[in-house]
């Protein structure tokens, strides 16, 4: 129903849509899903949402309507300490972005809680290992 709607803004005059965070490999398939499905024409750009901790995972997987997260990430952040979450989270935006870049046209990231710092670490990573 999403992509009809996506057709249809595009058939009107739309050509930027944003995706929901890649944090599952459902949410990868969507992506493709959308890419094969708007063409080129459509500049899409896939949300990229570093988790910090298995309570920001478990709360995103339940409470946010529209997000994912794979439980293999869930179980990943168990017992981590905000240090730690932090790398885990970093490493797993990054491969996120490897994941999503053949379908995507870019990137647009969401910073956590105001952790511009990681954000800054993100972007340095994502230039030097995704977009090049």
């Amino acid at each position: 129903m999403e992509l009809r709607r996506a057709a249809e803004k595009l058939e009107n005059g739309m050509s930027g849509f944003l995706t929901q965070p890649v944090l599952s490999a459902q949410a990868v398939e969507n992506l493709k899903k959308a890419r094969e499905t708007l063409g080129e024409r459509a500049k899409i750009l896939a949300g990229i949402l570093p988790v910090v901790s298995q309570r920001n995972a478990i709360f995103m997987e339940n409470e946010v309507n529209g997000i994912h997260v794979d439980e293999v990430i869930i179980q990943r952040f168990e017992g981590l300490d905000r240090a730690a979450g932090e790398e885990l989270g970093l490493e797993v935006s990054v491969q996120a972005a490897k994941a999503a870049a053949p379908y995507a046209d870019g990137f647009y990231l969401m910073t956590p809680f105001n952790r511009v710092a990681l954000m800054e670490r993100l972007i340095a990573r994502l230039r030097t290992e995704v977009t090049g």
